[in-house]
């Protein structure tokens, strides 16, 4: 199921919540081995102690997944390494649409009917996930439901890049009361896991200013 190069997504069980990122570099013998993970927020390699247990996802032709790990050991080859315990098949586990991380956030966004029914209009959302999106629109924006649209999102990260997606989705509301709600349809595997990147980034955001607050 894992593949060689794909990047996964880890949290570390009963930690700060800082989500990391890091590549697959080897399979085998039930053995993962990544390269050292890197913090999304601050771009720097985060140290992991032998015996740290961890929640990992990653997305794979569209479909995206949760498994949970313990780290093993370190392994010095062409890069520096380190070993993960690999499930079994079974204990992969398929994260459905409405089981994706949706977060509260004021994206940037630009709608435009796949049709042409309706002239192209900007937008921001409300909130956002990988399977769809709540979006503010215009009094006039000529939004119907069952409309196909293709949304183009600018995502801000807290590093500071900001990284573009293109997304088919289908309008399940209209925005009658001035929130559309989109569920989308299609888009690449790599904006995909942008989106879903994003959507992280945000949550993490989110969780540390309600710990600032509190």
């Amino acid at each position: 199921m894992l593949a060689i190069g794909d990047t996964l997504y880890i949290e570390v069980q009963g930690g700060d919540a800082a989500r990391l990122r890091c590549r697959v570099v080897d399979l085998k013998d039930r053995v993962l081995y990544t390269d050292y993970p890197i913090n999304d927020e601050t771009g720097k390699t985060t140290f992991l102690l032998n015996g740290t247990e961890i929640n990992a996802f990653f997305s794979q032709h569209g479909q995206a997944y949760l498994f949970q790990s313990v780290l093993l050991h370190r392994k010095k080859e062409s890069i520096p390494m380190l070993a993960f315990t690999l499930p079994e098949q079974n204990g992969f586990t398929k994260v459905q649409r409405r089981e994706y991380v949706r977060v509260e956030t004021d994206a940037d966004a630009a709608i435009h009917s796949v049709s042409d029914a309706f002239k192209p209009f900007t937008a921001l959302t409300v909130d956002l996930s990988a399977g769809g999106a709540a979006v503010k629109v215009p009094a006039n924006a000529g939004l119907n439901e069952n409309d196909q649209v293709w949304m183009w999102l600018s995502l801000h990260f807290q590093n500071g890049s900001i990284q573009y997606a293109k997304i088919q989705a289908n309008v399940i509301n209209a925005g009658k009361s001035g929130i559309a709600a989109l569920e989308f349809t299609d888009m690449t595997e790599t904006d995909r896991k942008q989106l879903l990147q994003y959507c992280f980034d945000q949550e993490l955001l989110l969780k540390k200013k309600k710990t600032a607050a509190e």
